[in-house]
């Protein structure tokens, strides 16, 4: 249960290595279309919300730390650049530590990559689950993975995210356009949700942003 008279933090940790090229146009355009949607559902439910925007390939960059949802702005071809390795473990590490934990408050922290964990040096598997299930232990913590090219049963297992919250995307334009669809749609049902009190683990409702077999 989350009380709804506290604050929404939103949490976006985006990959941003240099596999992430193929479908940077896609990704941009997701992210804008996603930002509009959270905006709207916030007015709508009333939420104080705040927004933390990180970035990552083999160094992590913090775009914005708990501040304001006015703050938060679209992403373009300049300020949204793929190159380089995936430090996708330091980002969360480094995330988390730097959002304060308020019991009264109601948490969301997404992340989204197309690979492998391959270049941190701060953090480890075991210590970044251990990090989830520590914030996750208070009820007022969602962890959520969108990603490509991985096996989200290891991805559920190493990170601590339950397998609801977890859901797979082909790592094309329109995989990838697709896959924040699917990720717009359910971060609104999750302020719906947050909104009366609830944070259900199954964030994604069993649908993926691939294309049906």
């Amino acid at each position: 249960m989350v009380e709804n008279s506290g604050v929404f933090h939103l949490a976006i940790v985006l990959d941003r290595s240099g596999s992430m090229e193929e479908c940077r146009d896609a990704t941009i355009d997701g992210f804008n279309e996603y930002v509009g949607s959270i905006r709207k559902r916030v007015e709508r439910e009333e939420l104080h919300a705040r927004v933390t925007l990180v970035t990552f390939n083999h160094d992590v960059r913090f775009h914005f730390v708990d501040a304001p949802l006015a703050r938060l702005r679209r992403l373009s071809r300049r300020t949204y650049v793929p190159d380089g390795s995936t430090a996708m473990l330091d980002a969360m590490g480094e995330t988390l530590r730097l959002l304060e934990n308020d019991p009264r408050d109601a948490y969301l922290v997404c992340l989204v990559s197309d690979g492998y964990e391959n270049a941190s040096t701060r953090y480890t598997y075991a210590q970044i689950s251990e990090l989830i299930g520590q914030h996750r232990a208070g009820g007022s913590w969602t962890f959520t993975y969108l990603g490509s090219n991985v096996d989200l049963a290891d991805v559920s297992h190493e990170l601590s995210i339950p397998r609801g919250n977890t859901a797979l995307y082909t790592s094309s334009p329109e995989g990838t356009a697709r896959a924040w669809s699917l990720h717009a749609e359910a971060t609104v049902d999750h302020l719906q949700a947050v909104a009366s009190g609830q944070a259900p683990d199954d964030f994604y409702g069993g649908k993926t942003g691939e294309e049906p077999s």
